[in-house]
């Protein structure tokens, strides 16, 4: 993919790029997968609604910090393109993203007090705080090259996204999703069959009763002594809950409603489904929910993290080639960074922008505030 406008200079009176930040945005976006990346924009417009989103020069077209940044981006891609394109991202888990979804959630965010945005970002950030590589996929595109799909407030459904993720299940995939699932068709209208309607037996439950979070200290979800995952965990609700009864025999509870009118209800459960497993969530992800459940993926070796690192400033990516890797770390933050990364064997390493190379399977790599290590593994 591309990025067809990155932010290069302060946008109407907000946020300016940080020295750095605009060429740690850049390696970020490359190290997701951009293949090119566009800056928005050169100079900066005199007249109309974009006068204070500036370019790379200002108004007066000076050439400052944001210019040199830029030009030291140019410089050090020259190095770095011809492995950039020879290698793919790859990723074993899926958020399912659809516009549909975003439009009729956002519209009625009152009512839930979150939508499909605010709940996609809490899965995306259980997972990043896990280093775990995320694609972020229509349901059109082809979902059997995923281990783990999380749909967040997928409200629209219909018939043929329906078989589609039953057929990902039934081939073994792990489907997660939440509360508000296929509660509308394609057309906005409410189904009128129980919830979760055309997914009812996909995760083998219906929902019964419903209500929204006003008071979330007087609310406990609390995980079985049983449970597959998630086991003995309180988790606090999000904005809303829901109360699920279990139609199949091979559905497992694993947390119950607690403290309130829905006490002893089942809140998560997980069915069984062909070769895979379907797991619904009644109530709204949190990340703290997502962050709790990866981890417990992972040690289940159902995922693999690409760096152990308990530093979320500090982000871990890899793009993949034919017998090498480009290893990309990055700080987010501005301080200074010490990061050791231990790999599965010894390696030839190459420091791209320094020219270091070195055989190690132990990287220790000190990173300046905002600053990116871009690193060959053979």
């Amino acid at each position: 993919f591309w990025v067809m406008e990155l932010q290069s200079g302060i946008f109407f009176l907000g946020k300016t790029p940080r020295p750095g930040e605009i060429r740690k945005w850049t390696y970020q976006a490359i190290s997701h997968g951009a293949n090119g990346v566009l800056y928005f924009r050169w100079r900066t417009t005199p007249y109309g609604v974009e006068q204070f989103v500036y370019g790379i020069p200002g108004p007066d077209n000076r050439l400052d910090r944001r210019y040199y940044e830029v030009k030291r981006i140019g410089e050090e891609v020259r190095r770095l393109e011809e492995y950039v394109c020879e290698t793919t991202c790859k990723s074993n888990v899926a958020i399912l993203c659809s516009y549909d979804n975003i439009w009729s959630s956002n519209m009625e965010k009152d009512d839930y007090g979150k939508d499909f945005l605010d709940d996609m970002l809490s899965v995306y950030k259980g997972l990043w705080l896990n280093h775990i590589p995320v694609d972020i996929v229509e349901p059109s595109y082809d979902l059997t090259k995923y281990k783990i799909i999380f749909t967040p407030f997928f409200y629209i459904m219909n018939g043929e996204v329906a078989s589609k993720l039953k057929d990902y299940v039934n081939s073994g995939g792990i489907l997660v999703s939440d509360a508000r699932l296929a509660v509308k068709n394609e057309y906005n209208g409410i189904f009128s069959e129980p919830l979760p309607g055309l997914l009812t037996d996909l995760f083998g439950i219906t929902i019964d009763d419903f209500d929204l979070v006003e008071n979330v200290g007087n609310r406990k979800i609390l995980c079985t002594e049983e449970a597959p995952i998630l086991k003995h965990r309180e988790i606090l609700p999000t904005t809303w809950v829901e109360a699920l009864r279990p139609l199949d025999k091979d559905v497992v509870t694993i947390a119950i409603h607690k403290v309130t009118w829905l006490d002893g209800r089942s809140a998560i459960t997980m069915h069984e489904y062909g070769k895979g497993k379907a797991i619904y969530v009644g109530t709204f992800f949190s990340t703290e929910l997502v962050d709790m459940m990866v981890k417990d993926f992972i040690n289940n070796g159902l995922i693999q993290p690409i760096a152990t690192l308990n530093d979320s400033y500090v982000e871990i990516m890899s793009r993949n080639g034919r017998n090498f890797s480009l290893l990309f770390v990055i700080n987010h933050s501005e301080s200074y960074k010490k990061v050791e990364i231990r790999l599965e064997k010894m390696y030839n390493v190459e420091e791209i922008f320094d020219q270091q190379h070195f055989k190690t399977n132990v990287l220790k790599i000190d990173l300046k505030p905002d600053d990116v290590k871009v690193l060959i593994i053979k």
